[in-house]
């Protein structure tokens, strides 16, 4: 046993060295030593690993995280007898941080304390175990009072406790007392400063105090959103103060403090000031209380509701109240029609006042339109209904030849029943001679130039002349900005038609993810990418497209890896054949060391693509550290860089292969060699080759 208390004496001296002087070619020479001195030894292993993590040697840090693993497991095995505190606590870390084995972890934590009892950090790290992976909140509750009680400045462990009082144990006032001892700790510590400022808001009711903390908070840590976040609640709700809530209460408060939407909808409400439908609304209203049976005063109210602001159920309830005064106001039961489709999409209902409206005026071309319209559209399974739309959209134009809208509609069924497209170009170009302001006719001239012309130059700039006269088109500013970005090349022009095209329409995901797409491709600007990606998965859940980008940012960008990978998950599980989620989902459970989950996905990627030389080198690796299985290694890794023969990693691993597992030195040096040159960069390949190249 000399060897070994020597071998430990070594890595005593080494893991001093590297925690307090942070001289790693010190201490790796004393951990090298320190195998020498006894190959059994798993000490000086725990060290090396983190010496290379430190270093970001990753490669070599796994390998010799998994060589301290595999030695302890030995070594436990063995020389039980021999195991002390310093053991037990290294192998637990090794399982709780490095493998994620919390359980484990937790084994060799209780281990440790059965050796030494005095030692805080291992107390609350096992609670924190026994709190979040096994839910035994009595013994998480004793462990993190003894850690306390060992250590009363043990920051780590009086945070985490006053977390566990008050989300685990719903103990506020326990939970709060530890806030404060941890903050005498750290006092600027920004997450205590916020969990302090949530407590005395919401339990203390202490809205005053619990801004000082919320400020104290956003000093402290200027970045971060959640302090903001509930600042700014209690300036909006509690505190009143006008230069902070102004930009968000105070106009649509002065326009109407009962509108239930002035609350939660405010940045609508704002940009609808901009456009001066407020003072309009608010102009109608006061006309309507001095004159309750005003009923054209009514229906400019109703129709800006429907059409300028979208609140069709308060333009039902008006057009009802102007029908309980006037029953024959043909005009308001045509949209009375056009608002039950959009509230309730009840067709047959919505058909019915258009029909009575036609009854009541043969001459109310608007209804005759109406009819034909839902026919084509909505009555689809009514037979003859695309009959009866041209039926009624000609009984239309015999009412009034300059029905614009009807042409557009002839127009699409010319195009898309009777793929006559020629015959759609005809009606659309009529529509914009008849109203040469008509946004919609352009939109539809350059959908047919590019889709069945290939004219894309004609399209943009009938694109072009849809946004001149309609500002807020959605659909074409889109449809410009794809030209934009990839005929054209120009992707200033072309983030600028996809933000306009989402602002115009914030619930479409496809805006938002284009909007997403070239903020991450083009400005780099990936916290807006980001941004956008997620808003286009609440639009439409089913998204995969956007799942994968918003995980491949959270992944590269912000190294948030659990939450990467539920993006990739969720992408996945959504489609499977979707080549970047399997690839990206394989990366990161290979990331995380989920090693058989991530050797089944590189299989499915390469089942899909079998060209792309990273997953071959990756499906190697696992083949290599994973299934031990050298020759499949190997035949992947040749794969990989006989597909691209510049890329470095896979000569590097057939190095590694040949010198750890082949003995062949000769052939290993020359795939180093070739690594290197390749642009690989390790302490290894500089001490062999540093001096040559």
């Amino acid at each position: 046993m000399y060897q070994l208390e020597e071998s430990k004496k070594l890595y005593f001296e080494g893991k001093e060295v590297f925690t307090k002087e942070n001289d790693t070619h010190k201490a790796k020479e004393l951990f090298e030593k320190s195998i020498q001195a006894c190959d059994y030894s798993p000490y000086p292993l725990y060290g090396l690993y983190r010496i290379y993590g430190s270093l970001k040697d990753y490669e070599r840090e796994e390998r010799f995280a998994n060589k301290a693993l595999q030695a302890s497991i030995k070594f436990e095995e063995k020389y039980s007898y021999e195991a002390d505190a310093e053991f037990y606590k290294n192998t637990a870390y090794l399982q709780d941080y490095y493998f994620k084995n919390h359980l484990k972890a937790l084994d060799y934590y209780e281990k440790a304390l059965e050796k030494d009892s005095y030692d805080s950090d291992t107390y609350y790290k096992a609670a924190y175990i026994y709190e979040e992976d096994l839910k035994e909140f009595s013994k998480a509750e004793r462990y993190y009072i003894k850690a306390i009680e060992i250590d009363s400045h043990n920051f780590p462990a009086l945070f985490n406790y006053a977390y566990f009082l008050q989300f685990k144990l719903n103990k506020f006032d326990d939970a709060l007392n530890f806030y404060y001892k941890a903050l005498e700790e750290k006092k600027d510590d920004y997450n205590t400063l916020n969990r302090i400022g949530y407590l005395t808001e919401t339990y203390l009711k202490d809205t005053e105090k619990a801004i000082e903390y919320y400020e104290a908070s956003i000093k402290s840590k200027d970045d971060y959103y959640l302090s903001y976040y509930n600042a700014a609640y209690l300036y909006l709700n509690f505190l009143n103060e006008p230069e902070k809530a102004k930009e968000y209460l105070q106009k649509s408060i002065d326009l109407n403090p009962s509108y239930h939407y002035a609350y939660e909808n405010l940045g609508y409400l704002y940009e609808s000031v901009y456009h001066d439908y407020n003072k309009s609304e608010e102009l109608y209203l006061k006309s309507i209380s001095l004159a309750p049976t005003d009923v054209e005063t009514m229906y400019k109210l109703a129709y800006m509701y429907q059409f300028k602001m979208n609140l069709l159920k308060d333009a039902e309830k008006t057009y009802l109240k102007i029908l309980e005064i006037n029953p024959n106001h043909v005009s308001s039961i045509n949209n009375l029609g056009i608002a039950v489709e959009g509230l309730y999409q009840d067709y047959e209902k919505a058909l019915s006042y258009y029909e009575k409206a036609y009854q009541i005026d043969p001459t109310f071309g608007r209804a005759v339109y109406n009819i034909g319209y839902i026919h084509q559209y909505k009555l689809i399974d009514k037979p003859n209904n695309i009959q009866i739309a041209k039926e009624y959209y000609k009984k239309a134009l015999a009412i009034d030849p300059n029905s614009y809208f009807a042409y557009i509609d002839l127009g699409f069924l010319a195009e898309v029943h009777d793929k006559d497209y020629n015959k759609a170009l005809d009606y659309y170009k009529r529509s914009i001679e008849l109203l040469p302001s008509y946004a919609p006719g352009y939109y539809n001239i350059a959908f047919v130039l590019e889709r069945y012309f290939d004219d894309r130059e004609g399209a943009l700039d009938n694109y072009e002349k849809a946004i001149l006269y309609n500002p807020n088109y959605a659909e074409a500013y889109n449809a410009a900005g794809l030209i934009y970005e990839t005929m054209l090349s120009d992707n200033e022009k072309a983030i600028d038609y996809y933000q306009k095209a989402y602002d115009c329409n914030p619930n479409n995901h496809v805006y938002s993810y284009n909007v997403g797409y070239l903020s991450e491709r083009y400005l780099k600007d990936y916290n807006r990418a980001v941004d956008y990606y997620e808003k286009a998965i609440r639009l439409n859940p089913s998204y995969v497209d956007a799942y994968n980008s918003a995980g491949f940012i959270y992944e590269t960008q912000f190294n948030n890896i659990n939450k990467a990978s539920s993006y990739y998950k969720k992408g996945y599980e959504l489609d499977p054949r979707h080549k970047g989620v399997v690839y990206n989902y394989a990366y990161i459970n290979l990331y995380q060391k989920d090693y058989e989950k991530a050797l089944k996905l590189f299989q499915e990627y390469i089942a899909l693509r079998d060209d792309y030389a990273p997953a071959w080198y990756f499906l190697g690796y696992l083949y290599d550290l994973y299934l031990n299985d050298a020759d499949k290694a190997k035949e992947a890794y040749l794969k990989s860089k006989d597909l691209s023969p510049d890329y470095a990693d896979p000569y590097y691993s057939l190095g590694l292969l040949y010198e750890e597992v082949y003995m062949d030195k000769t052939v290993a040096k020359g795939y180093f060699r070739k690594a290197y040159e390749l642009g690989k960069r390790t302490a290894f390949l500089e001490e062999l080759f540093g001096g040559e190249l």
